[in-house]
């Protein structure tokens, strides 16, 4: 590790960061251990590197990408692929509804889930969530789109999830 990033520094990337991080890697590992290692090596990525940035939205950006590259490295990785992910480590939903919600969410395919979740659950507006996955605006537009369609489909097949949308 660099000795150019100071305790102060890296204290304030952690608290600024570390939540939003972590609920990125659960919604994408849907494992805690996972998804806090995913978090670790965001971090140490960040400590290697000392990237710069524009401004403050280019450095949560930054810190996004990353983790959501590591994510998909790790759903990659032969050991994820063999063994089944449970899911029951997710946050805890407040209602039956939110629950069958964000199970029906985690069941679309990666592309539809991410742009779903960054965009409803962490509040971003679909232009920066094609700058965060370096996508063409109008991609992440037709994603959002699509997955709201699967997600009526998959609401109408499932009764828990009734009324949801």
């Amino acid at each position: 590790m660099h000795d150019l990033v100071g305790a102060d520094e890296a204290m304030r990337v952690v608290r600024t960061y570390g939540n939003l991080l972590l609920r990125i890697a659960l919604h994408y590992t849907g494992n805690r251990a996972d998804a806090e290692d995913i978090v670790q090596e965001v971090f140490m990525r960040w400590a290697e590197k000392c990237p710069e940035y524009n401004d403050t939205e280019h450095e949560k950006a930054w810190f996004i990408r990353v983790a959501v590259n590591l994510c998909k490295n790790h759903l990659r990785s032969f050991w994820v692929k063999k063994n089944t992910l449970t899911g029951d480590e997710l946050p805890s939903c407040t209602t039956e509804q939110e629950y069958a919600l964000l199970d029906l969410v985690r069941q679309l395919p990666e592309k539809y889930r991410m742009v779903i979740y960054l965009h409803y659950y962490e509040g971003y507006p679909l232009v920066e969530i094609a700058a965060i996955l370096s996508k063409k605006v109008s991609t992440v537009q037709t994603w959002h789109l699509r997955a709201k369609s699967l997600l009526k489909t998959m609401i109408g097949e499932n009764d828990d999830a009734l009324g949801i949308i």
